[in-house]
Parts: structure tokens; sequence; C-alpha cells
């Protein structure tokens, strides 16, 4: 026997929760939020324009994510192509290229930079440490 549909209307009032964000997505929400400027990539990694690339950027940085979502992971993989990929993408934009790996089950993520990149922004740090402004903001233009 054919089961007859129920009217529209009562099939909208049984509009079913939101589904839950997936783990790289939450991740993204993490990286935007945590690094000054930040705003997720939309359809990061789609399509053929440098500005899509990564998943996260700011107006200085690019970043990308890489996570392990298995309960109780005590080790990542991080692959030298996939340091590669957020470099080469972050150097086309004139970026900072920032390389973010965590482990989902509680929000441990680290953040991986270039070692000049890193020399420079503790060079900045120390600079404005010391009330250096100018020397600092000189050192800051020279970063990108």
């Amino acid at each position: 026997m054919l089961r007859r549909q129920e009217p529209t209307k009562r099939r909208l009032q049984r509009r079913e929760p939101a589904p839950r964000k997936r783990a790289f997505e939450r991740q993204e929400d993490r990286i935007a939020e945590a690094l000054p400027g930040g705003k997720k990539t939309p359809g990061s990694g789609c399509g053929w324009a440098p500005s899509k690339k990564g998943d996260a950027t700011g107006d200085i940085w690019r970043a990308e994510g890489k996570q392990r979502v298995k309960p109780g992971a005590a080790s990542i993989s991080i692959k030298r192509a996939d340091l590669d990929k957020i470099d080469f993408e972050a150097l086309k934009m004139h970026q900072v290229s920032v390389f973010v790996f965590g482990f989902d089950s509680d929000d441990y993520d680290r953040a991986s930079f270039r070692l000049a990149d890193a020399k420079a922004m503790m060079a900045i740090v120390t600079a404005v440490r010391r009330g250096e402004y100018d020397e600092a903001a000189r050192l800051a233009e020279n970063l990108v």
C-alpha cells in the first residue's frame, strides 16, 4: 500500500536540529578566532585562485590546519608536503605561513612558523617590550 506524504506545513514544522560541525570546521573556527584579524576562508582549497587557499587568513598571515580526531591519540603525522603547500600559498600572497596542528578531543592546538618568520616576530616583540616602537614598526614592515 502506498503511504500518503505529509502535508508540506507539517514537514516544515518538524525541523531537524542543525548538524554538529565537523572536526576540521571547529579547528578552522579556532584558528580564525585565535589569530589577529582572522577569518575563515570560504571554500578553502577549492578553485584555482590563491585567495581561496588556506583554512583561515588575516592581513599578514595565511594558516592551514591539520588535526587528529581519534580520542586518546598521542601523535599526529605531518608531512613535508603539508608544510610546503601552505608556505607556497602564503608566499604567493606575500603573507606569513602558519601551520596549525592539534588534537580535536581537547582543543590542543599548536602553531608552527618558518624559523626566519619566528625570529622576526620575536625581534618585534622584544622591541615592543623595550618601548622601541619605531624599531618594531620597521621590523614589522620587513616581515612580509
